[in-house]
């Protein structure tokens, strides 16, 4: 059975490092166990609403041991919108022998942070195979964030149908340029840090969604 690697990740209650072999760990073990208890006097808040659990409250941990009220986890678990700070299981996509990978996160606001909306433009993208993924973000008014899978830059212009996401959400009434809320976020890995080819590749794929995003 294949291991899953260890990763040094910072816990969210008492902010010290910790190893962990969860994708998206946010809780040491520790605090964890306090937390199961009610033990400690860290404040226990929702990952999703951030409002805060109050002891003898109901609340619950998803697979990424994320905390959510009862409210939130009743939503998110039947949600083709996830919450903000959930990540996936990355998959890769493009030449693994490039070692170079982006993963893109354009912002689109004005078309509601709409279920339906969502799981519409799941199922156009990746009918084939998983290449995106939505989250929710507090910082758009009435929008979504759509998380592209770490794929090569030649994957991202030849193969990730950028035009077929950028018209749907054309045609659902989302904006991405022409607002004051939305952003462009691109996650580039470790080894791909030489300031060259960081700003050109960046940069390519920054035009390649400007030309597309309204």
């Amino acid at each position: 059975m294949k291991q899953q690697r260890e990763v040094i990740t910072i816990c969210d209650i008492c902010e010290k490092p910790y190893k962990s072999n969860q994708i998206s760990p946010f809780i040491c073990d520790d605090c964890l166990k306090k937390s199961n208890n009610f033990a400690n006097d860290a404040s226990l808040y929702c990952s999703e609403c951030m409002s805060e659990i109050n002891k003898g409250e109901p609340y619950h941990l998803d697979d990424s041991r994320l905390v959510y009220c009862d409210t939130c986890f009743s939503y998110t678990g039947s949600s083709s919108i996830l919450p903000h700070r959930h990540k996936k299981f990355p998959l890769f996509y493009g030449d693994k022998s490039t070692m170079k990978f982006y993963g893109v996160e354009p912002e689109a606001d004005g078309g509601g942070k709409s279920n339906p909306k969502a799981s519409k433009l799941l199922k156009l993208i990746n009918s084939k195979q998983e290449l995106i993924y939505i989250k929710s973000d507090n910082s758009l008014s009435k929008g979504i964030e759509i998380v592209t899978h770490p794929a090569t830059l030649q994957f991202h212009q030849n193969d990730m149908p950028w035009e077929e996401i950028t018209d749907s959400l054309k045609s659902m009434h989302y904006k991405s340029y022409k607002t004051s809320t939305c952003g462009l976020h691109i996650h580039i890995n470790g080894c791909v840090f030489t300031l060259y080819i960081t700003s050109d590749n960046s940069f390519t794929l920054y035009l390649l969604c400007h030309n597309n995003l309204c």
